[in-house]
């Protein structure tokens, strides 16, 4: 499980989207930059399409209540600091184990935006065969919002629902 301490501007989850329901007024909505999630995914070793965090501007701080392993996709700044506070940078494009009590905190997105994923995903109910968030309509992610202060993402979905 992670939870979100800090998170000043918006970040979202994002997969490969909802195709086929533009006729019901339902847009695609979906990651801004597939390749990248995917890269991400690759990363973290999930499939392409696995929902992850997308980022803008600038990145929230999150704590990892248990060990997980996450992987970064983007052109941002990111440290790791340990229970006993010790703090090490966290590379682009690299998987990162953080262990139970960590806190990862992403600063601005030089890229603009930035992923986000973790091994296994993240466990967000499917709406419309996506777990994308769509804010103005209230679908996907948690409770169909960006992210908030106090938020607790379980990670790891259940086997071929990534």
């Amino acid at each position: 499980m992670i939870e979100v301490v800090d998170c000043p501007l918006p970040a979202t989850f994002q997969d490969a989207g909802r195709p086929g329901y533009r006729h019901l007024g339902v847009p695609l909505s979906g990651a801004l930059d597939p390749e990248w999630l995917a890269i991400a995914n690759a990363l973290a070793g999930n499939p392409p399409q696995t929902v992850a965090l997308e980022m803008r501007l600038f990145g929230p701080k999150l704590r990892a209540r248990e060990s997980v392993t996450i992987a970064l996709a983007g052109e941002f700044s990111a440290r790791i600091e340990d229970a006993s506070g010790q703090s090490r940078p966290a590379a682009n494009w690299r998987s990162h184990t953080l262990a139970a009590g960590d806190m990862l905190q992403i600063g601005s997105l030089r890229s603009g935006i930035g992923y986000l994923a973790a091994r296994g995903g993240f466990d967000l109910p499917l709406v419309l065969g996506s777990r994308s968030t769509y804010a103005r309509a209230g679908l996907g992610g948690i409770d169909g919002s960006a992210l908030q202060v106090g938020d607790r993402m379980k990670v790891g979905a259940p086997p071929g629902l990534c």
